[in-house]
């Protein structure tokens, strides 16, 4: 159940460049969690807005993780997406 919840670039406070993004990985917040597609074996990291890093991993593709209602950030290599989960 894919809902058109708020998803869009952001960058590292320290970094004032652009950062770079691949058109061709999707990070969605879905119902219950995180969708990333287009991101097959890519690290993956989610943080919590106050910078804690809450998960690392490798990611699959597509690649489903449950996290609770809130706001993340989520790292896929050099790409940065904020997400708003519900």
């Amino acid at each position: 159940d894919h809902r058109d919840l708020h998803s869009f670039p952001t960058r590292r406070s320290s970094d004032l460049g652009s950062v770079s993004t691949d058109s061709s990985i999707r990070v969605n917040a879905i119902s219950g969690g995180i969708e990333i597609s287009g991101a097959a074996g890519r690290q993956v990291r989610i943080h919590s807005v106050d910078g804690r890093c809450l998960a690392t991993m490798t990611a699959s593709d597509p690649h489903r993780i449950e996290i609770a209602p809130g706001i993340y950030i989520v790292s896929v290599g050099e790409m940065k997406v904020k997400v708003a989960v519900r």
